[in-house]
């Protein structure tokens, strides 16, 4: 199962890029899970933990996609590392004034610049594989192996957050969030492909990556998603907390991204024939149906299998996301199209965190979990109302990043996964 990853690790680069990014992404299964159970700590609320927690997904909502953009006029290394220190900042300043009880208006100001200026590394990572490795097959491959990092890191966030707040505090999993956040970075802007990539030239527009429909339809379906996402941000701590167990709530969210992980491993482990388009709908589905049980969990034992269920098709759907991008962003705007796939996710969260610590007060947990049930069954519809805008635009493609010095990238041969349409041919 694992060879196939291995041929992608053994690029040059691969192992460092890989591994710094994993370092410099653990913070995103940190920030939200410690910062909630950090201001629930202090003022003992958790509708001021979820607004808090909503903080931190808008400031990415707001900042992320111009963070992405300036990486595809500037290059990586300058935006990511000033990120990085901006964000780590703000979140080194929440904990103090957390802990001086400052009013939560300006908690939330902090959270939203500590989550906004969360340097993107998953885009930037994603668009190095898009110029690394030319051949269709493979670039599946690696968005595959993408997404099961991506799962990593929900893994060990909420595990390592467990572990540090069982150990100390709250406060000490986000200062040790900041810190990873600038010795990962660092260690990733400072390599050689990250150094030397840039973006293909192309006609500059307002729109960016919006203009292409299938765009459009991703950020559409993912938003709804989010607001799953956010909601069990909230809801498994208060669950956790509930049962007297509140570094549980690590372990719940690991549970989620470990079933993720192993249905990311299992769909990168083989080729897949059939249309990328076709795949994201169906594992869509399967996603819904998935976190329909969660409703009934009544313990943290059940709850821990129920949301290992739900994961499994987690990663499978990031992947053809991520290939679906490919086709679908206009050249010149791959980290940004990556990064507005990231702010559409916020955007939900940010609204799922904050609904879910009202519902939580007023109706109690098993009401806040028919949020991420009608999330993802929207997601899937949305998808489907506009399956025709998935296809490829003509002026989409891997060969959009480049390096100066390096050689041209091969034009792609028809890619097996293609699907036609009336308009076109696929997206993402």
């Amino acid at each position: 199962m694992l060879g196939t990853f291995r041929s992608i690790l053994r690029l040059p680069s691969a192992r460092r890029l890989v591994i710094t990014a994993l370092f410099a992404r653990i913070p995103v299964g940190i920030n939200a899970l410690a910062i909630v159970l950090m201001v629930r700590r202090a003022t003992g609320s958790f509708v001021d933990a979820g607004i808090v927690d909503a903080g931190l997904a808008l400031g990415a909502v707001l900042i992320t996609p111009p963070q992405g953009r300036l990486i595809d006029r500037l290059g990586q290394p300058k935006v990511l590392i000033s990120s990085a220190l901006i964000s780590s900042a703000a979140l080194i300043g929440l904990v103090i004034c957390v802990h001086q009880h400052v009013a939560i208006a300006w908690l939330t100001v902090l959270a939203a610049v500590g989550g906004g200026a969360l340097p993107p590394m998953s885009a930037s990572m994603r668009a190095l594989w898009a110029f690394l490795i030319p051949d269709s097959d493979r670039r599946d491959t690696a968005f595959a192996l993408e997404s099961v990092l991506t799962e990593a890191y929900f893994i060990a966030g909420p595990l390592l957050t467990a572990l540090i707040v069982a150990a100390a505090s709250p406060s000490a999993a986000v200062v040790t969030s900041a810190f990873l956040t600038v010795t990962g970075t660092t260690a990733f802007a400072t390599s050689l492909p990250s150094r030397r990539w840039r973006a293909a030239p192309s006609e500059r527009t307002l729109a960016g990556p919006l203009a292409g429909p299938g765009m459009r339809t991703l950020i559409l379906s993912i938003v709804p998603m989010g607001l799953a996402f956010g909601t069990l941000e909230v809801a498994m701590p208060a669950l956790a907390t509930r049962h007297g167990d509140a570094p549980a709530a690590g372990v719940l969210m690991g549970a989620l991204a470990g079933g993720s992980l192993i249905g990311g491993l299992l769909y990168g482990s083989r080729t897949w024939r059939s249309p990328v388009a076709h795949r994201y709908l169906i594992l869509n589905a399967l996603f819904a149906v998935g976190m329909a049980p969660l409703i009934v969990a009544g313990s943290i034992p059940v709850m821990a299998v129920l949301m290992a269920v739900a994961g499994f098709s987690l990663a499978p759907v990031a992947a053809c996301t991520f290939a679906l991008i490919e086709d679908v962003a206009p050249a010149g705007t791959t980290t940004e199209a990556f990064t507005w796939i990231f702010t559409a996710n916020m955007t939900g969260a940010a609204a799922g965190a904050a609904v879910a610590g009202a519902l939580i007060a007023s109706s109690g947990i098993r009401a806040a979990l028919l949020i991420p049930v009608c999330g993802v069954t929207v997601s899937f519809l949305l998808a489907f109302a506009r399956r025709r805008t998935l296809a490829p635009l003509p002026s989409a493609g891997p060969n959009s990043p480049s390096m100066p010095g390096a050689p041209a990238a091969p034009e792609p041969a028809a890619r097996p996964d293609a699907v036609a349409t009336p308009e076109s041919r696929r997206d993402a």
